[in-house]
């Protein structure tokens, strides 16, 4: 027997879901979007010249005011990375061993060193929420789980620095934000047409649920009672990070409710971060 499909319906997007925003902000606030610094062994040149100017030390007049107005920082997601060196080694002990012994670990420990480092710094002057991602040493099923603070004992230390799940919702300025590091755009892709991220956000958007390839193609934890992927509430703003390129589009609810949605790109290819108003809900690129 066969079963064919002529159609199928996603329940539509309930503007009534999305809580108002305040009217309180007579002036322009951010949030500074960064996501995939992919640390290897050395520090990336690009990761200090953000620090300064996140910190101020370096910037025109413009910039300074700039970041001067910056509420919160989110790193979305992953700050390390395997060398391919370490990739070929496992692989080659893979093949040859058929098994993973103690020195097929990936070795990320110098890695976090690094970025702990420069994560500290920007934490003196700004709050900051770290997204575990894909490359990260945390679990790699869906939620993950924050980084452990044996991770980044320099930046815990900070009450400033807050290490946060993936995915990720947070209110700033009023402003609901969900988002993730990532895998549902990407794990989407792979079974689908579609090849913007903008494009598949707007997709994964319209189902209602936050990883629609959960848990067949990208794996998950079991639950039985509750679905938490489903939006129980409509974001202002839909994120994902390291992907291809920055892509910025705005899905209207109703007349006067819309969600805007974000690609932030990976940092260690673009070198670009991404500034959201949370006054006007305009995105902007910085490279």
């Amino acid at each position: 027997d066969s079963v064919n499909v002529t159609s199928f319906l996603f329940p539509s997007v309930d503007p009534v879901k999305q809580p108002p925003v305040p009217n309180f902000l007579k002036d322009d606030r951010f949030i500074l979007f960064v996501s995939g610094f992919n640390v290897e062994n050395s520090i990336d040149p690009k990761i200090p010249l953000l620090v300064d100017f996140i910190t101020g030390i370096n910037g025109t007049k413009s910039e300074l005011k700039t970041v001067s107005k910056i509420s919160k920082v989110i790193v979305a997601g992953n700050l390390v990375r395997p060398s391919q060196k370490q990739v070929n080694e496992i692989a080659s002990e893979i093949f040859v061993n058929r098994s993973i012994g103690g020195a097929g670990l990936y070795d990320l420990v110098e890695p976090m060193k690094k970025i702990d480092k420069y994560l500290s710094i920007i934490g003196q002057s700004v709050d900051i929420d770290i997204m575990p991602g894909a490359t990260d040493p945390v679990n790699m099923m869906f939620p993950q789980q924050p980084l452990h603070k044996s991770c980044l004992p320099l930046s815990y230390e900070l009450k400033s620095i807050m290490a946060v799940t993936n995915p990720h919702s947070i209110t700033c300025d009023g402003v609901l934000c969900t988002g993730t590091s990532g895998q549902n755009v990407d794990s989407f892709k792979e079974y689908s047409s579609l090849t913007e991220p903008a494009d598949i956000l707007k997709y994964i958007l319209s189902t209602g649920h936050l990883a629609p390839t959960l848990p067949d193609m990208l794996r998950s934890f079991s639950y039985n009672n509750a679905d938490p992927f489903i939006f129980d509430s409509v974001p202002h703003l839909f994120f994902a990070g390291n992907q291809p390129s920055f892509a910025s589009r705005n899905v209207q609810l109703s007349k006067d409710k819309f969600v805007s949605l974000l690609s932030i790109p990976t940092f260690s290819q673009t070198g670009e971060i991404v500034l959201f108003s949370t006054k006007t809900r305009a995105s902007k690129i910085i490279k």
